[in-house]
């Protein structure tokens, strides 16, 4: 029985119906109360937002702002940035779409694992070229709800992480008995991803591509304990049409502001103390990553498995050569900086450079 929202429909009747029917047809089992609802609600929304024009060059922020404000809730914001991605030319849309499906399992996944599923499956049915009319009305729909989540993930990502600095670093001697015992479930379950014996499992590995590696570890289940974090975001500023979050060490601008802050001044004597441990190495990563655990990955509503994030945390430390107290040190002073508004400073002068325009720079 289906709800008459007496709204514009924007979703032709056959996309409809495979998407609510895809439960039944790729996993082999009914779909949810839950699934049912965001088909009804996405067959009735309409996007109504206009266009609003925004550089190429941008194109890099833009979408680091996306998914820093999808981590963070903010729908209002969101929303703005929707309409700067459909002003752009339409050839990029394509990219934005295909980032939806990395971020919903990156920063939302198990928190709201029929949310998440509910986005890759859009992704497969709603693709650019033959959805080109009500991409923007599918993306904001999507970009709304996965704001609005009350529960988020980041152990997918959290995994993919660990498990890529390790065959990097080859080294497991500083492993814990807790760390080796994480290891040994996700290495059972990566296993068993291998040798998918349900529908769903052969799904998500036929799939996997479309999420960077996440979707795999969508469904891990880990033994531990877990909680739900509650804190307040750190401060920011609008710069330059984005937050300023937005310019990480993955954009120019950012990394162009971390060189900066390595090089000296009188913000970066507590960082160039800790970075000049006997084995550090890779100082404007590890800054870098340091800042990102402060800002840019600030989850809202995260659900956090602290043995797992534990075990995250020494493997950065190794990553850089740092003990894991001068690793918890960095990333003390870069919140610091975060706090007192000097990195929004270094990142207002670099884009006044960069863009050469005026910004008005919010405390």
């Amino acid at each position: 029985m289906f709800v008459d929202l007496g709204r514009f429909i924007v979703i032709s009747s056959t996309q409809f119906h495979t998407l609510l029917r895809f439960p039944a047809k790729e996993w082999n089992h009914a779909a949810s109360d839950e699934w049912i609802e965001l088909c009804e609600e996405l067959r009735g929304y309409e996007w109504k937002l206009s266009p609003q024009p925004f550089p190429l060059s941008r194109k890099w922020e833009l979408v680091s702002a996306l998914q820093k404000v999808i981590r963070r809730g903010d729908q209002p914001l969101a929303l703005q940035l929707i309409a700067k991605i459909e002003g752009m030319r339409p050839q990029e849309h394509a990219y934005f779409w295909r980032r939806l499906s990395v971020i919903a399992c990156e920063d939302v996944g198990a928190g709201q694992e029929v949310l998440t599923l509910f986005v890759v499956a859009c992704s497969q049915i709603f693709t650019p070229v033959q959805s080109k009319a009500i991409l923007f009305d599918v993306f904001g729909f999507l970009v709304e709800r996965l704001c609005t989540a009350t529960r988020r993930s980041r152990t997918a990502c959290t995994v993919v992480s660990i498990g890529e600095m390790l065959s990097a670093d080859g080294s497991r001697t500083t492993l814990n008995r807790a760390d080796r015992e994480i290891l040994c479930v996700i290495e059972n379950h990566a296993r068993q991803f291998d040798t998918p014996d349900t529908p769903f499992q052969a799904w998500q590995k036929r799939n996997d591509w479309r999420t960077a590696g996440l979707l795999k570890f969508l469904n891990l289940a880990l033994p531990f304990p877990h909680t739900l974090v509650s804190c307040n975001p750190p401060p920011s500023a609008q710069l330059h049409d984005l937050p300023s979050y937005s310019y990480d060490m993955y954009t120019r601008s950012g990394r162009e502001v971390l060189r900066r802050l390595i090089a000296g001044g009188q913000a970066a004597r507590e960082i160039s103390a800790i970075l000049n441990a006997p084995d550090a190495r890779d100082p404007l990563t590890a800054v870098g990553e340091a800042l990102f655990f402060v800002e840019g990955g600030y989850v809202k509503g995260e659900v956090e498995y602290a043995d797992l994030a534990a075990f995250h945390h020494r493997v950065f430390a190794a990553r850089f050569g740092l003990s894991e107290s001068g690793w918890s040190a960095l990333r003390i002073a870069m919140n610091r900086i975060v706090v007192d508004g000097t990195i929004d400073e270094m990142r207002d002068r670099e884009l006044g450079i960069r863009y050469a325009q005026t910004t008005l720079f919010l405390a």
